[in-house]
């Protein structure tokens, strides 16, 4: 009979151990991406149903009010206008004017300008401003105007929309309340926009976004000419959904960037944009 001797188990030889290797890092860069994605994918949804809510909290003040909230002139350094009446100074006015016009809403008046606030929603859906401007200390306002007034008398109106589940989306500026904005996840103020389309008119001697459109044709008066929506909301002869929309909010993704000149830019493929309407 022959004695058989205990076998030593093989160990790996160093190509199998790379091997080994390889396949691990392979499927943690794998599992990296997906779980990178899958948290992507879950912030963008959460900033979608914040801008949504706060498109609700929009389409309430407008049905309680009468009007959609104004727009205001973000680059007015010294946030309200000084005035006796202590109201908003709003996008478009002059020094003291009486509130923004349909012809900066609509395009007419300095194109070069923002067509957007980043105040304005903090305003007109939280309250934020001082007691001497929407009559209300802390969160909440008196009757709103469209002209940027507040009625400052009468019983507090609560805030409109309620960012309880992510207060740290709410910050000031410098100190000062009336500089307060409402952030994005990435940090980035929400854009707040608004248009007016203009109207098509006999004799004005300008085209319908429509081709074909002559520029006198008295048939047309009345329809729209220009729907004059920022093109960093979108293409409203491309999305019809735009055509019944009057504001946008915008979020500038996860890059944090805008490029307004350029719509078409990479840095826009990923901002967030609800419309009216909710689309």
């Amino acid at each position: 009979m022959h004695r058989h001797r205990p076998t030593r188990p093989r160990a790996f030889t160093l190509v199998e151990a790379l091997v080994v290797f390889v396949i691990i890092t392979i499927l943690a860069a794998l599992i990296f991406v997906a779980v990178g994605a899958a948290i992507r994918s879950a912030r963008r949804s959460a900033d979608q149903q914040y801008m949504r809510s706060m498109g609700i909290a929009i389409e309430q003040f407008k049905q309680q009010f009468g009007f959609l909230p104004p727009l205001a002139d973000d680059a007015n350094a010294a946030g309200p206008v000084d005035t006796p009446n202590k109201r908003i100074r709003l996008a478009g006015e002059t020094l003291g004017g009486a509130g923004a016009t349909t012809r900066y809403l609509r395009y007419e008046a300095d194109p070069t300008g923002r067509r957007y606030s980043e105040h304005s929603l903090a305003f007109y859906l939280l309250g934020v401003l001082p007691k001497e401007i929407d009559g209300v200390d802390g969160a909440g306002f008196t009757k709103p105007l469209a002209d940027g007034t507040f009625e400052r008398k009468g019983a507090k109106i609560n805030p409109i929309f309620d960012p309880a589940g992510a207060p740290e989306r709410i910050a000031t500026i410098g100190g000062q309340v009336e500089r307060t904005v409402i952030y994005d996840r990435q940090g980035v103020p929400f854009r707040y926009y608004r248009w007016l389309p203009t109207p098509h008119a006999k004799g004005s001697g300008l085209l319908s976004v429509f081709p074909g459109a002559a520029a006198n044709d008295a048939a047309r008066d009345g329809e729209v000419r220009s729907f004059n929506i920022p093109p960093l909301v979108g293409d409203p002869l491309v999305n019809q959904a735009l055509r019944s929309a009057g504001w946008a909010i915008v979020s500038a993704g996860l890059d944090r960037a805008f490029d307004e000149a350029n719509p078409a830019d990479a840095r826009n493929r990923d901002n967030l944009v609800i419309v009216e309407g909710g689309s």
